[in-house]
């Protein structure tokens, strides 16, 4: 059993770590292309400049990003998962907590 519970937290672990990789890109490519249309509104037209500037407000509002180092903090290490399963303040279907199972969405920041 210790064997197997230590492949499994491994391999949550691993899991959920590539998700969180995979989110942060996802964040990471959404805020470049914002970036590109924030420069690229610039030589628009002044009226057609707000209008887009206040679309670009609220794509920036609805989508977000992921700070990488706060993806990292939350993520749990094999050795964390398995101490908590120990200490009592987990059980089987909460040995991922977390990403892979939420599939890691973008969190809307405040402007």
């Amino acid at each position: 059993m210790e064997v197997a519970g230590r492949a499994e937290a491994r391999q949550a672990a691993r899991a959920d770590l590539l998700a969180a990789i995979d989110a942060w890109g996802q964040a990471r490519r959404v805020q470049d292309w914002l970036s590109l249309v924030e420069k690229q509104v610039q030589d628009l037209p002044l009226a057609d400049r707000e209008q887009v500037l206040g679309r670009l407000r609220d794509a920036k509002s609805l989508v977000g990003g992921e700070d990488a180092l706060v993806l990292l903090k939350q993520w749990k290490a094999p050795d964390e998962r398995l101490r908590r399963r120990a200490d009592g303040r987990g059980c089987r279907a909460d040995l991922v907590p977390g990403f892979a199972d939420a599939r890691l969405r973008l969190v809307p920041r405040k402007l």
